[in-house]
């Protein structure tokens, strides 16, 4: 028998790093009405900027 169990729930999407992020009160209210939880708009804003200054190109 396989010692790899089927994961449960979704699949992975990425590899996943904790970080810490410090800001005021109010840019915390400001990301929290974005109708995302906070690893998603972090993830979301790492794209977006990664996708508009590539020093690669």
């Amino acid at each position: 028998m396989s010692a790899i169990k089927k994961g449960r729930g979704r699949p992975a999407i990425g590899e996943t790093k904790k970080i810490s992020v410090t800001t005021t009160a109010d840019i915390w209210e400001k990301i929290d009405k974005q109708g995302l939880n906070r690893s998603q708009f972090f993830s979301k804003a790492a794209e977006f900027y990664l996708k508009n200054h590539d020093k690669a190109k």
